[in-house]
């Protein structure tokens, strides 16, 4: 991020990406399984491009004093939400067995839709600590 200066752009493109990826895996039918993993591929990436991301910008935001509060409650949303979307997506897999997992993909695409709108609300500005 310090590269680059910004770190706005990660967010927003770890969404376009993984929501690319979700909305094709969700269209990919019976697609061959390379053209799948290079989909779940790009899916993990993009996901991995925003992750950290929220974490180190929440704690700047935060200050070093508050810096432990801050990842503790970020890890309490980002499992509650982990928990409710595992539910979710699991009864979407176990109504889908035997035929289509486009729902399941259709739904992560949704979220990281909303994901995106989100992210492009962000400010775009630097990171205030120097370390």
């Amino acid at each position: 991020m310090r590269r680059w200066g910004a770190w706005r752009p990660f967010p927003v493109a770890g969404c376009a990406l993984s929501g690319g990826a979700a909305a094709a895996l969700a269209w990919a039918g019976a697609a061959p399984l390379p053209v799948v993993a290079a989909l779940l591929a790009l899916l993990g990436l993009g996901t991995g491009l925003f992750m950290q991301i929220v974490v180190v910008v929440a704690q700047d935001a935060g200050g070093a004093r508050r810096a432990g509060a801050v990842t503790a409650g970020l890890a309490f949303v980002r499992e509650t939400g982990v928990t409710v979307g595992a539910a979710v997506l699991g009864a979407l897999v176990a109504r889908a067995a035997g035929g289509s997992y486009a729902p399941v993909f259709a739904t992560a695409a949704a979220c990281f839709a909303a994901g995106l709108a989100c992210a492009l609300a962000l400010p775009d500005q630097r990171l205030e600590s120097e370390s």
